[in-house]
């Protein structure tokens, strides 16, 4: 793999991490909220029930109550239910994170494409080589051998060029 495939697996992984952090943390506010509005409901079911004049208290299972903290909710300036703006941006944090780990995967998923292109001209290339070699040794091998054999009827005119000339 190259250094740049492992950097950005690196990175991804990295990136992975967090966002798991960043959902592990919104599950525990989302927890906290849960028993927060619980809490507030039950402080909301206590003053509906002290403040009522029939002396009649309801749970918060109860038809009477539910309309009745639909009212209390809707009169709010805020919902109780909605988280805080610190958790907005985290969900916004994670929808970065998620965006830029698409993004880091699909140059990935790139590179990883480049690489097997630039590796097969290697070796489309790294073939061409080594026949061209081979072509170039078969003659080198040829060459000597016609060298030598030269060399042989060379030596041997020779030898009969030296007779000659002590005939004559």
């Amino acid at each position: 793999m190259s250094r740049q495939h492992r950097r950005k697996n690196a990175e991804i992984k990295k990136i992975t991490g967090l966002i798991a952090e960043i959902r592990s943390e919104i599950c525990r506010m989302e927890d906290k909220f849960g028993v927060k509005d619980e809490i507030k409901q039950f402080v909301n079911l206590v003053h509906h029930n002290t403040s009522t004049s029939d002396n009649k208290p309801i749970s918060m299972d109860s038809p009477n109550w539910i309309a009745a903290w639909n009212t209390i909710y809707s009169t709010r300036d805020e919902n109780p239910f909605s988280p805080s703006s610190g958790v907005d941006l985290m969900l916004e944090r994670i929808a970065e994170l998620e965006t830029r780990n698409l993004s880091l995967i699909g140059h990935f998923q790139h590179s990883e494409e480049s690489f097997d292109e630039v590796k097969k001209v290697f070796e489309k290339t790294e073939q061409r080589l080594e026949k061209q070699i081979q072509d170039l040794q078969v003659p080198k091998t040829k060459n000597l051998k016609n060298s030598k054999e030269t060399l042989k009827n060379s030596k041997i005119k020779s030898k009969n060029g030296k007779k000659f000339q002590k005939m004559y």
